[in-house]
């Protein structure tokens, strides 16, 4: 954690600033790897482990991270050692995330339909996971200044704050995730900026920190994604948040694959996607199906948009733009021949996308929202 980022950091339980009050492992030039950091109001200590601070309460944090505030209060003092930062070559790189992905990822017994899918999305996290160009031509087009500090929400292993951050080059750049696997994963594929570990709903920067905030399929998977959305706007000047699908398309590609479970009760749901898998006999099992329902929530796009206008913000409907950005990408996970259809077919992109827009029905949700002037002075 480099301590132009500590500057800005607040304590997720009571807002107060916070302090590092012990350091176990640091670089030459201060960026702490392991140590303590506490909140000069409530006293909560949150570790600091393999470059990550870990800012949950104490009961959200994992074995290995109460392990590490347990052993300071045991050891009491502790003299701190220099250390350099890690980064791995490109094949050691390639290989360790490899390892680690495949660990998270992949249940030893798969059906054939499934273990493709999987695969694909392996590649994918492994392979053009940094392709994320078209998000950045998006933002620009709605974005004003340049922006000098950005945080991505729910980044995941990473990829899309790395590109932000080598285009844009803010004097602070921040991963937000909650898993505590891949946001040592993140850091890992991108030492030069900060991860942190930490819940959407309770973000622990200071309130309009941020010029920019990016945020991308991760609001679906936040129960309480009012929270989120508030969270986000508070810390940020502006941002593009991204998530899928929308409530009002009637078919949700990438979690279940099932078409109509966007609109129906999940008991009711639950019951179709299973037919629907049945029928076309993926192997998906009816536990993985709950699990994945349990896991995500459909909200329509008006209602996000009605929650950042609560908040007070400008909002742009941004999914035209992103298509259009999108469809100029080499690289697509699915949907290649449309891509390369409407690539060739401009107008008929236009019109395509902005009758989805009309009747609420666009697959994805890309938002553009950005404070008023007299708020942002």
């Amino acid at each position: 954690m480099k301590p132009e980022t500590l500057s800005v950091l607040l304590c997720p339980i009571c807002r107060d600033r916070l302090r590092v009050t012990v350091v176990k492992a640091v670089t030459r030039n201060d960026r702490l790897r392991d140590g303590i950091i506490q909140c000069e109001g409530c006293r909560q200590s949150f570790p600091v482990l393999n470059w990550v601070p870990r800012l949950l309460p104490y009961h959200a944090l994992t074995l290995d991270e109460r392990q590490t505030l347990e052993a300071v209060n045991l050891r009491g003092d502790i003299k701190p050692h220099l250390v350099e930062e890690e980064r791995l070559d490109a094949a050691e790189l390639q290989q360790h995330l490899e390892k680690r992905i495949r660990a998270k990822m992949n249940p030893s017994i798969l059906p054939d339909k499934l273990r493709e899918r999987l695969e694909r999305d392996i590649d994918y996290r492994l392979r053009h996971n940094r392709e994320k160009g078209k998000f950045i031509r998006t933002a620009q087009a709605y974005m004003g200044n340049t922006p000098s500090r950005i945080l991505d929400v729910g980044g995941g292993q990473g990829g899309a704050l790395t590109n932000f951050d080598k285009y844009f080059k803010p004097e602070i750049a921040v991963l937000l995730d909650i898993d505590p696997d891949w946001v040592e994963m993140a850091w890992l594929l991108d030492p030069d900026t900060d991860v942190i570990r930490a819940d959407a709903t309770r973000i622990p920067l200071a309130d309009g920190c941020m010029d920019f905030v990016f945020s991308s399929a991760t609001l679906e998977h936040i129960e309480d994604w009012k929270g989120a959305v508030h969270e986000m706007v508070r810390v940020g000047k502006q941002g593009l948040l991204c998530y899928n699908p929308n409530a009002g398309f009637p078919y949700d590609f990438g979690h279940l694959d099932s078409p109509l479970v966007t609109w129906l009760p999940k008991s009711i749901a639950l019951k179709v996607a299973q037919f629907f898998h049945h029928v076309r006999r993926t192997g998906r099992t009816l536990d993985s199906i709950r699990a994945e329902l349990a896991a995500t929530v459909y909200i329509h796009r008006r209602a996000v948009v009605h929650e950042l206008t609560r908040c007070g913000v400008e909002v742009d409907n941004a999914f035209g733009e992103f298509m259009k950005q999108t469809v100029q990408e080499s690289y697509h996970i699915s949907g290649k021949r449309l891509f390369s259809f409407f690539r060739c077919h401009p107008t008929m992109l236009a019109v395509f996308t902005r009758a989805l827009v009309l009747v609420g029905a666009e697959p994805n949700v890309y938002l553009f929202y950005r404070r008023r002037e007299k708020e942002r002075n």
